[in-house]
Formats: structure tokens, C-alpha cells, sequence
């Protein structure tokens, strides 16, 4: 199963998918997470080694300890298809994604709390939206949201 998270900046994709990751795991369920990384800065990497080796045109360099790995790829025009394709060798359950909006799988829809018309315009044109979150700044009011998500995630897989 795929579920998308898709919105601007600082609406709280990732505080959602932090969440969700945290509750499913708890579950016993296996997840993997794909952020968006639309910034034009590297990405960074916890090994002097492996850094070196992305640095230096690795399409892929990682580094693996006691069953935990650290892995940066770059692939030109890679799309969610293509990254659930590289994954299918684990052993997941779920993949949760921050950003890709213009892809169609199941997604939700996180409001901004000044989100501005063209904006809103913008977001409803998305496909295959299940629900709009809007914005909460309480965290009790903000979690009974992603709670109904999480339902949605049992009831849905």
C-alpha cells in the first residue's frame, strides 16, 4: 500500500508521516517512507566514505551496520513507480510519501492555516484525495485528524 501526503510547505506533512510511522510500526508493520526532496541541495550522508562515494557520481552509495543502512540514491526523473519498483526486494507493508502531489495514489491533503485561494485551487485539482486535514496548532485537535487516518490505513490495507 501506498498513501500520499501531499501539500505546502510547513502544513505538517512530515509531522503526520512521523506519527503514522511511529503508530504502525508499534503495530508491527513495516514501513517505508519517501520524502519528496525538491531542494537542489545534496543530500547528506552519515558516512565519510559513502558521502565521498555520492560525491564523486555514485548513482547510489550506502552504508549498512548490524541490519541498519544509510542509503543516498540520485536517479534523473525518478517517480514513485520506479522507487516502489527498487524497494519490492524488502519485506514491507506500507509506504508513506511526502510530496509527489501530481502522482495518484491514495492521498490526504494537508491545509496550510493562510492558504490562499489559488493555492486551495491548486490542491483540489489533485486526484485520488480520501480527505482534506486541516490546520490544527492543537496537538490534541491535530492528532483525533491523524487518528482518522490511521482507521482509514487499517481499514483500507
Amino acid at each position: 500500500m501506498v498513501i500520499q501526503f501531499a501539500g505546502y510547505k510547513k502544513c505538517g506533512k512530515t509531522s503526520i508521516i512521523s506519527w503514522l510511522t511511529k503508530k504502525l510500526t508499534e503495530k508491527g508493520l513495516k514501513v517505508v517512507v519517501l520524502k519528496h526532496h525538491w531542494h537542489k541541495d545534496p543530500i547528506e550522508l552519515k558516512s565519510k566514505d559513502s558521502e565521498q562515494f555520492f560525491e564523486d557520481g555514485a548513482v547510489l552509495s550506502a552504508v549498512e551496520s548490524h541490519g541498519n543502512m544509510n542509503m543516498s540514491f540520485k536517479f534523473p526523473d525518478l517517480d514513485i513507480e520506479t522507487f516502489v519498483d527498487f524497494i519490492k526486494f524488502m519485506s514491507y507493508d506500507i509506504v508513506l510519501v511526502e510530496g509527489y502531489k501530481s502522482e495518484d495514489y491514495p492521498k490526504f491533503v494537508l491545509l496550510r492555516k493562510n492558504e490562499d485561494d489559488e493555492d486551495l485551487e491548486v490542491l483540489k485539482n489533485l486526484t485520488n484525495i480520501i480527505d482534506y486535514i486541516p490546520y490544527c496548532p492543537d496537538i490534541e485537535e491535530r492528532e483525533q485528524h491523524y487518528e482518522q487516518v490511521l482507521a482509514w490505513i487499517k481499514k483500507n490495507r
